[in-house]
């Protein structure tokens, strides 16, 4: 079995497009043994022996004239003969008496199928990777991609460690996030063979965030006066990486005043695009792509250029020459970067002085410095009373009779001059001093006085010492606090307290960084005027040359004109390539480690074997992306990749295996997002995914996003955008139950008709209040997500008929599977989910991934058309189940619109009948209930006794039952139940009286969690279904004549058993008091 790649032309004329191969699972190393027809050495052997010359689209003409009609047929008959002889080399059978041939019939025809995506686009892969095992070179950065698994991780940097490394900024409006910030710190300061993954749900800033981190990158080069940064950034499509394009194109912001725009004429953007051959035409109508490169590397250009640079720069500077204008910018980025630096230096003195006042003097300075104060005066104060005392009580003693004195010896005396004494400390000490000395002996006190006093001038003095210390220490805090105030008014920062850091340094974000990258702009196009100069003449003929010394300054100089290039990984290798002189002969060859900074973004869509040969040819790697986000397209199953890395010795147990899927690298379940995290040396949120971690999200109303923190994020983002205005037109979950039914086509791919003719009505009814709220065409301010690639082109066809217009275009309304709007938004999104109760399944909650990616695309709205029931009936932990929780959570998100007819059923019955308005429906109930012969079943989400009396439908019940008729009843507990999404336990006691008046009279009332439909069916043969709550509608006022419900007749039993079958699996209790166990819900669906 031969896989064939062919281009068809419009003659019917058949061109190979692609190398002939065997599919892979027919190709041994295996997982397990199994029938196989060769190995993929013996096919690589012989594709590497066997050159097949294929062609490109553009190569393939429409018509071809006789005279090369010879040669194509020449051709065609190498090309057989080629597919013939990798068969017999491969598959080793080189005749028909083979073992294998007697176990199989030659068939007579081939199978065709048309190919959606161009072939070979994994050729310029498979060449890298070749190169790379050929030349064995040293790839820091590839074999950390290959093995590195980071266990233990360093600590995170603190913001303000970086502030003069985080040089410059995209935007003279909006300031980094914290989060963006502190991703782009320990991007700055990647060594090389590091990769860092940057985690970006969805809203957070990505491309916000890449932009600064180039801006940096460019400036920081031109700090240094060194080459411009070498950037490339890729992805796995076409989609993602014109995402980034755009990005560069538009989101830098060009600012105000002499340094804004550009001093080189026709330069648009800040990125190039370098897409595949077959792309470069469209793309060059709205991208700078290698045909813009190409024009202005000449030497008109340039003369052109140079004058243009000159005139503008005579805004900023005197300067007359282009080096001298250079030098001027480079004096100007030297002095923004010393404000930085001043800044941080502030910063940290700052940090210190409080540090330091906080140990020594405590969170209250001036309560500590007063009480120590206080302290001082008080000894002060008792050191001069001991002074004092200390003089009255030597002025005392010599004042002492002789005779006392000389004669104290005699036990009377002295008695008498100790009273005296002790008399004299109780009447002329003051009271502190006396309770000291109270208890001494009179002969001690004098000597006592003396040391005491020295004891309390040495305290004192050290008080004193201490407080002016702890004063100066404060003051010079208010100094330095002042010294940052005045900085941050410097900036326009609003003081009315000492900001914080994080005040400042958004602030100079856009007041100093943005600045710089707009000096960085002038000083790169200064340079590359300068370095294309140096050239001569010889620059014109340069275009054309591929030698490794010619390109790789070509690129250096194309980086000083946009700071990044932007490619898919299926083009990038042959991007980075030069022919250099070997054994001979000139051959291309690859640059490896010449990217300096390779950013992989919607990194968690690309497969880790389509990526990983780009790693080669870079240095260090930004990984950017989000693994709870579409996940990358799998060509590979397990068991190839088990056989595969079985033949490369990479497992030597089938165990080793968990370990390859745990680290990301599996082909089969990993991406480049789960390499990166494995690899990443750092781990900003403890309880997510290593890496960095964008979290604040500002595109979704928080309602929204919230639903997203649920399904994915553990309540890690932070919704910054606010709730939703009570004046918006939709709510921000909304939902229009619509009982269609889910059909699968041949081929696989579900589609629901009145799922798509229901949107494409809405959206036609709905066009000028949507276009009135948002000032825009519906086809901008809407986009359609459904899972099913049949269900997109229903829903085409259907606005198509209405005058919508779809496609991929401005003011084309985008309908598509979630890839169609991969990093896009629309105020409004409506989600198709197809599934019916006729055929659920389980692709939606197969991943999170879907319904996360789908519901963040909405800014304002995200609303629902389909079967609510199915909805409902999900486990609360599925995708499903979190969305309806969002969904019901409000009475008012349900939205009212008038019911279509189903298709399917009108082939099964006449027109069906349509009645409109309250009374109508009333009428035809009573009607029914009166002709119906065995059964009726009525399906009414709301039930309320009061209105079934008043309407005359519970006599006709009665009555209908009095017939030996069976009536089944359906309603809904949580309806009935609360107010306000709330529970009510009066609204309760009704509901309970109510069923169990109904099961007394004979009804057979069934209670379900979560049911929308409004369905009456009978005798096999009838079924209405609409907006019409059959046991609860209001009867009068503005909402009386809304309702409207189709009544279909005729053979209908196949239907009505697949809603009775849905309805019975999910009862959970019927009246009177029977609860439902397991077992009977299962008999319940026999």
């Amino acid at each position: 079995m031969l896989i064939r790649t062919l281009w068809v032309n419009r003659e019917g004329l058949l061109f190979p497009a692609g190398p002939v191969t065997v599919p892979r699972d027919l190709l041994t190393p295996l997982e397990v043994s199994q029938f196989t027809l060769g190995t993929v050495d013996s096919l690589d052997e012989f594709l590497t022996k066997s050159k097949l010359t294929t062609l490109t689209d553009e190569e393939v003409a429409d018509k071809i004239d006789d005279e090369k009609l010879l040669q194509q047929e020449s051709n065609w008959q190498l090309y057989v003969k080629h597919c013939g002889d990798l068969y017999q080399y491969v598959c080793n059978k080189t005749n028909s008496d083979s073992a294998l041939a007697s176990c199989y019939i030659q068939p007579e025809y081939s199978f065709v199928v048309k190919s959606e995506q161009s072939t070979g686009m994994s050729t310029k892969i498979l060449e890298l990777y070749d190169s790379i095992i050929a030349k064995k070179p040293e790839l820091a950065l590839f074999k950390s991609y290959a093995s590195r698994q980071i266990c233990d991780f360093d600590d995170c940097i603190k913001p303000e460690k970086s502030t003069y490394l985080r040089n410059g900024h995209s935007s003279n409006l909006y300031a980094l996030a914290d989060a963006q910030r502190d991703a782009l710190t320990h991007a700055l300061c990647m060594q090389d063979g590091d990769i860092l993954a940057v985690n970006g749900p969805p809203g957070t800033g990505k491309t916000t965030y890449v932009l600064s981190v180039v801006a940096s990158m460019w400036v920081d080069a031109a700090l240094k006066q060194t080459n411009a940064p070498v950037i490339f950034a890729a992805s796995t499509n076409n989609q993602a990486v014109t995402n980034i394009i755009d990005a560069f194109g538009k989101d830098f912001s060009e600012g105000e005043g002499p340094l804004s725009g550009r001093w080189l004429p026709d330069i648009n953007s800040y990125g190039a695009y370098f897409p595949s051959r077959s792309r470069q035409d469209e793309a060059q109508k709205k991208f700078q792509t290698k045909t813009f490169f190409e024009s202005v590397e000449d030497s008109d250009y340039l003369e052109q250029a140079e004058h243009f640079f000159l005139e503008k720069a005579k805004q900023v500077s005197d300067a007359g020459s282009v080096e001298d204008i250079r030098h001027f910018l480079h004096s100007q980025l030297t002095f923004k970067q010393s404000q930085l630096k001043e800044m941080g230096t502030f910063w940290s003195e700052l940090c210190q002085v409080r540090e330091q006042v906080l140990a020594e003097i405590g969170e209250n300075p001036e309560l500590t410095l007063g009480d120590l104060k206080q302290s001082l005066l008080d000894s002060e104060q008792l050191s001069q009373n001991m002074s004092r005392d200390g003089i009255k009580w030597k002025q005392f003693l010599a004042s002492e009779s002789f005779w006392l004195t000389t004669f104290s010896w005699m036990k009377s005396i002295r008695k008498k001059r100790n009273l005296k004494r002790e008399l004299y400390l109780s009447e002329h000490l003051s009271k502190d001093i006396l309770d000291l000395v109270i208890k001494l002996d009179t002969d001690d006190v004098e000597q006592f006085l003396i040391n005491q006093q020295s004891i309390i001038d040495a305290h004192s003095k050290n008080l004193a010492n201490d407080y002016n210390n702890k004063q100066s220490l404060l003051v010079n805090q208010i100094e330095i606090e002042h010294n940052w105030v005045t900085l941050a008014q410097s900036l326009d920062v609003p003081v009315t307290t000492v900001p914080s850091f994080d005040v400042v340094d958004k602030q100079a974000d856009t007041q100093i960084r943005f600045v710089m990258f707009r000096l960085a702009v002038h000083y790169w196009e200064a340079s590359w005027l300068i370095e294309s100069k140096k050239l001569g003449n010889g620059f014109n003929g340069l275009k054309k040359k591929t030698g490794m010394s010619t390109v790789i300054p070509r690129w250096q100089r194309r980086m000083m004109l946009t700071p990044c290039i932007v490619s898919t990984f299926h083009s990038l290798p042959s991007l980075i390539t030069g022919t250099a002189f070997n054994e001979g002969n000139f051959e291309q060859e690859h640059i490896f480690n010449f990217i300096d900074l390779l950013i992989v973004d919607e990194a968690g869509q690309v497969s880790p074997e389509v990526a990983g040969a780009a790693f080669a040819l870079a240095k260090k790697s930004l990984v950017i992306g989000d693994i709870h986000q579409i996940e990358p397209v799998r060509s590979i199953t397990g068991a190839i990749d088990v056989g595969n890395l079985f033949a490369q010795n990479i497992l030597t147990t089938r165990d080793d295996y968990d370990t390859v899927l745990n680290n990301g690298r599996s082909v089969v379940s990993g991406s480049v997002m789960h390499i990166a995290q494995s690899a990443s040396r750092f781990q900003y949120q403890d309880k997510m995914e290593s890496g960095m971690y964008l979290r604040e999200h500002r595109r979704c109303f928080d309602e929204i996003i919230m639903f997203c923190n649920d399904l994915c994020y553990k309540g890690v983002l932070l919704p910054m955008r606010g709730g939703v205005s009570k004046d918006v037109a939709y709510p921000a979950f909304g939902y229009l139950h619509i009982d269609g039914k889910a059909e699968q086509r041949t081929g696989g791919s579900r589609f629901n008709s009145l799922e798509a003719e229901t949107i494409a009505s809405w959206l036609e009814q709905n066009r000028e209040k949507l276009e009135a709220e948002y000032n825009d065409k519906v086809e901008n301010i809407v986009g359609i997500v459904t899972p099913f690639k049949a269900q997109v082109n229903e829903i085409e066809n259907q606005c198509t008929k209405l005058g919508i217009k779809v496609g991929k275009n401005s003011d084309e309304l985008t309908v598509g599977t979630v890839h169609a709007l991969q990093g896009a938004e629309r105020k409004v999104i409506i989600f198709s989910p197809v599934y019916t109760r006729h055929n659920n399944g389980g692709f939606i909650d197969s991943s999170q991934s879907m319904l996360n990616v789908a519901v963040s695309r909405a800014k304002d709205s995200f609303l629902v058309f389909g079967d609510m029931d199915v909805m409902a009936s999900c486990a609360s932990s599925e995708p499903r189940g979190v969305l309806a929780k969002y969904l019901f959570d409000k009475d008012e998100n349900e939205l009212f619109f008038v019911a279509k007819k189903r298709s399917d059923l009108l082939n099964l019955c006449r027109e069906p009948r349509l009645i409109n308005n309250a009374k109508e429906h009333d009428e035809y109930i009573i009607e029914l209930l009166s002709e119906v012969n065995t059964q009726i079943t009525i399906v009414s989400p709301w039930v309320q006794l009061a209105k079934l009396e008043s309407t005359g439908i519970l006599n006709s019940i009665k009555a209908t039952l009095g017939r030996n008729v069976v009536i089944n009843f359906y309603t809904d507990r949580h309806f009935n139940t609360t107010t306000n999404n709330k529970f009510d336990g009066e609204k309760e006691r009704v509901f309970v009286s109510c069923c169990e008046y109904l099961a007394s009279l004979g009804v057979c009332v069934s209670i379900i969690k979560g049911v929308h439909s409004k369905l009456i069916m009978a005798d096999g043969c009838h079924i209405s279904v609409g907006s019409f709550n059959w046991f609860s509608a209001v009867r009068s006022g503005v909402y009386a004549n809304m309702e409207t419900s189709f009544v279909y007749t005729g053979e209908l039993k196949s239907e009505i058993k697949t809603q009775m079958e849905f309805l019975k699996s999910r009862v959970y209790k019927e009246y009177p008091n029977k609860e439902i166990t397991a077992i009977e819900r299962d008999s319940l669906t026999v």
